[in-house]
């Protein structure tokens, strides 16, 4: 089971969705990276294959929601290195891990590359979608009381925990949340906690008018141990395309 769960850890699986918003008139592809989690297992080596796989993709822009960090080893500058030769933008927001980098000079080392911080509620759009990012640890529901929604803009929350139900992104106007954290439990039979103690565990989560998503990523990297066995290192390609 241990050797299944290492090699299976080194496994990419691609999870296209494409999602429809009424009134866009444009088409993006946004690729959905969480939990890289570099420290004393993954280092540069893992972004260097990360971003090959960025590269073989063509994204219109990445997304990575929190834990860059491992917290186990401080994130060197040299490891992010290779995503400087990515064309497209790369937001990111922290996640839970990134508190024992620490914080500091994770966002320090962040700021020296070519990857796009917005984890202080700030937006970013791309073609004619808005990207808004959160910080773990942020009150989330108090951050998204003054989303505005345009018609044709659909609004792209990025935060690392998915701590909304897909019922209440109507409220605050997000079309799609980009989540991570579980890991899709990672190891079986442990994911079976992780499961019953997140409403959003894996995969797509629709809202009941089918209007509104919540996507949670299993994420790229693992924690603690370099093995999955029952989940999968994920990469979600996600297309929002427009209707009228």
């Amino acid at each position: 089971i241990c050797i299944y769960g290492i090699i299976n850890a080194l496994k990419t699986k691609i999870d296209r969705i494409t999602l429809k918003y009424p009134g866009y008139n444009n088409s993006i592809k946004i690729l959905h990276l969480s939990d890289i989690h570099l420290g004393a297992i993954h280092q540069k080596g893992s972004v260097m294959k990360i971003v090959q796989e960025i590269q073989e993709l063509e994204p219109d822009i990445v997304v990575i929601t929190g834990d860059m960090a491992d917290g186990s080893l401080k994130v060197k500058p040299s490891w992010l290195a290779p995503f400087n030769n990515l064309v497209m933008p790369i937001l990111y927001v922290t996640g839970n891990h990134e508190e024992m980098n620490p914080k500091e000079d994770m966002l320090k080392i962040i700021n020296e590359s070519n990857i796009k911080y917005i984890g202080e509620h700030q937006t970013y759009q791309c073609k004619g979608v808005n990207f808004i990012g959160e910080d773990f640890g942020n009150d989330l529901r108090q951050c998204l009381l003054n989303v505005e929604q345009k018609r044709g803009e659909p609004n792209v929350l990025i935060y690392h925990v998915p701590t909304l139900a897909p019922d209440e992104l109507m409220k605050y106007n997000i079309f799609l949340m980009l989540a991570g954290h579980t890991h899709g439990g990672q190891i079986f039979p442990l994911g079976i906690i992780v499961y019953l103690t997140n409403a959003c565990f894996a995969g797509l989560y629709p809202d009941k008018t089918n209007s509104h998503y919540i996507y949670v990523s299993e994420g790229v990297n693992n924690a603690v141990t370099p093995m999955r066995v029952g989940s999968s290192r994920i990469f979600a390609l996600i297309t929002i395309e427009g209707y009228n």
